[in-house]
């Protein structure tokens, strides 16, 4: 048979293991104490420990700290990095959906405070070029309300105002809007022929040095005529509807 605590295999006939010394009943007939086998030196009793309840509550409190350390690091971790972007993902897009709808001004701050300068720059340089844009466009208006020359000279001197607002609109530059860009390129024709009608009405003028009146309102009236057209084709052209709120 096999000893019920250590398994060792022993003789029926045995009350002890020889192995571990345990007995192996619980009736002790009457034996002989020799027949008691003798615990072998350098062998000792295998007891299982029961743990200590102090060591026990001590392992619950490490491990719970250690939950809790863990569950603290995610937190840190979320608020410090995740939640932030989360929130600068947020604000990207309501100012993407601000660009869209016209909100230039209210789409620069958030494009900041979403942390995408690069875009709210842009966004900027296009309302700047919006901006001039319409007050070059406000300054065309003004003189076309008030175009009229009383003279070669006066009529020379409109031509270099009208000429230096012409080449202010060509100047703005439209590389971060595509809006702008299409309607100088509508208003380009307008703004070729008043700079080509200018150009031949100031060689007209220097060219000849004498010449009667009747030709030279005839002249005037002519070169008034053609710079009022190409105006009025100027300020008939819509305004991106995208720049109204700026």
């Amino acid at each position: 048979m096999n000893c019920q605590h250590c398994g060792a295999e022993i003789p029926d006939d045995c009350n002890w293991c020889p192995k571990c010394g345990v007995q192996l009943s619980q009736t002790l007939p009457d034996v002989d104490p020799s027949q008691t086998p003798p615990i072998l030196q350098g062998e000792a009793t295998q007891v299982t420990e029961m743990p200590s309840p102090k060591k026990s509550k001590k392992g619950l409190i490490i491990a719970l700290s250690a939950v809790l350390l863990l569950i603290l690091t995610a937190l840190t971790l979320f608020f410090t990095i995740a939640y932030p972007k989360i929130q600068q993902n947020k604000l990207f897009e309501q100012a993407e959906s601000l660009y869209q709808s016209g909100e230039l001004t209210k789409a620069v701050e958030l494009y900041q405070e979403s942390n995408h300068p690069d875009e709210a720059q842009k966004v900027q340089e296009e309302i700047d070029a919006a901006r001039t844009m319409k007050g070059l466009i406000r300054e065309l208006s003004d003189l076309y309300d008030n175009l009229s020359a009383d003279g070669v000279f006066s009529y020379l001197n409109l031509c270099s105002e009208l000429e230096d607002i012409v080449e202010k609109i060509q100047a703005v530059d439209t590389k971060n809007s595509p809006a702008l860009a299409s309607y100088v390129t509508s208003i380009d024709n307008h703004l070729e022929a008043i700079l080509t009608y200018i150009q031949i009405d100031r060689d007209y003028f220097t060219t000849f040095s004498s010449y009667n009146t009747a030709l030279e309102t005839a002249a005037v009236t002519s070169g008034l005529g053609y710079l009022e057209n190409s105006i009025q084709g100027i300020l008939e052209e819509p305004f991106p509807a995208k720049y109204t709120n700026i």
